[in-house]
């Protein structure tokens, strides 16, 4: 698993100190300029009418990565309908298509943990065969700034911390992710 802590000092400073238990760290103040190959477009916001291609994304990544998790359209559509106070797909789902046609998606949704934090977390999922070629950087980039928009919103008393998990077996997620600056830990 990988986590972040990024423009919340001090939930880094707790981190260093051993007082949350994380398995990497983001110390940047602002989120990295990234860019995707042509005709990438990023549309905020998913409904129903999107779970077929979201469940295709899925699977396919799954499939590559030796994950033995799949979706049903059933299943992405339920996920999709079910709109949370901590997470609303209008708002904290991001697809990304390259000429009009899906490629990768990815949601955030904010959780308090168990072992004290607010957990402002992020995922997603690109398609192999366009793996490599800044899509996931971008959605990153983007739920990067979501999150540091609900987190300035949220008056709270606990530690605030962004977050992230990923399957050491997801090795373009990893490298995406120490190559954003997150610190295996």
């Amino acid at each position: 698993a990988l986590r972040a802590g990024g423009a919340l000092r001090e939930a880094h400073r707790q981190a260093e100190a051993g007082g949350l238990s994380m398995s990497a760290l983001l110390v940047a103040d602002e989120p990295m300029t990234r860019v995707g190959p042509p005709g990438l477009t990023l549309r905020v916001g998913a409904t129903v009418d999107d779970a077929p291609d979201m469940m295709r994304i899925y699977n396919a990544a799954n499939m590559a990565d030796g994950v033995d998790e799949r979706a049903s359209v059933d299943s992405m559509r339920h996920w999709l309908a079910s709109a949370t106070p901590h997470f609303d797909p209008m708002r904290n789902v991001v697809v990304a298509s390259v000429h009009g046609v899906p490629v990768a998606y990815g949601w955030t949704w904010w959780v308090d943990a168990s072992d004290g934090p607010r957990e402002y977390a992020t995922r997603g999922y690109v398609l192999p065969e366009w793996r490599r070629q800044g899509i996931g950087s971008a959605i990153l980039t983007h739920n990067e700034a979501r999150l540091r928009e609900l987190a300035a919103s949220h008056k709270v008393d606990r530690p605030r911390v962004f977050a992230t998990a990923t399957p050491e077996r997801r090795l373009g997620a990893v490298v995406l992710l120490t190559g954003a600056g997150l610190l295996l830990v």
